[in-house]
């Protein structure tokens, strides 16, 4: 799991299924301290961002809320490094925002990336075309769904 935040998403995993090893990347110590109060499971909890995978090879990687803090040409280049860790046949889970056009989630939008804009200097003023970057490095979505009126998108990529 990389970018997991506070470990809800790790909570869910672990309850569903019982994989045999999960690294969990985060670049707030903050983040990874109240993930791993949250889990007695063994745990690989790294402080850091995908530089700091160890050199392993993953069946499955998850980005949650993690691929649009990215400009498109940096984000094609970390779809490319973070690949490099990925089994044959590995499956890449991603969620995040999408474009829809619609008043409110255009303004929740604006109001986050304002936010993040001043807390941590984030880049974007909108959001990247995450799709369209996986698409460009060769990898294509077997399964999607969409959240909250087709706002936020999990797209499952091989």
């Amino acid at each position: 799991i990389l970018g997991g935040g506070s470990g809800w998403l790790l909570v869910e995993l672990l309850k569903r299924t019982s994989p045999l090893e999960v690294c969990y990347v985060d670049a707030s110590e903050k983040m990874i301290e109240l993930a791993r109060r949250k889990t007695q499971e063994q745990v690989e909890f790294i402080c850091g961002t995908e530089e700091d995978i160890p050199n392993h090879s993953f069946d499955f990687i998850i980005t949650n809320f993690y691929v649009d803090g990215f400009s498109y040409p940096i984000l094609k280049e970390r779809i490319n490094y973070i690949s490099k860790f990925r089994k044959a046949g590995a499956k890449w889970i991603v969620t995040d925002f999408v474009e829809t056009g619609k008043k409110k989630h255009s303004r929740i939008l604006y109001f986050t990336h304002l936010f993040f804009r001043i807390l941590i200097k984030h880049p974007n003023k909108k959001l990247v075309d995450w799709q369209g970057a996986f698409r460009d490095q060769g990898l294509r979505s077997d399964n999607q769904k969409d959240f909250n009126q087709g706002f936020i998108k999990t797209a499952v990529y091989s």
